[in-house]
């Protein structure tokens, strides 16, 4: 007997193939990816540390 295709099925349907092509993706196997890459021009650390009201310790931790 087939699955009812509920919303709630068919997104774990989704997942698994985004899993199973993201898998294939990372072995070098042809897919329909899209792939964004995105290389920021330079981070000021210390400015998004102050903005975020961090210090230097709590942003180093783990």
């Amino acid at each position: 007997m087939a699955k009812k295709a509920t919303p709630k099925n068919r997104l774990a349907d989704d997942i698994r193939e985004s899993l199973r092509e993201a898998d294939d993706y990372f072995s070098g196997k042809p897919t329909k990816a899209i792939v964004h890459r995105v290389s920021p021009n330079e981070t000021d650390v210390r400015r998004a540390r102050l903005m975020l009201g961090l210090s230097q310790n709590e942003l180093k931790k783990p």
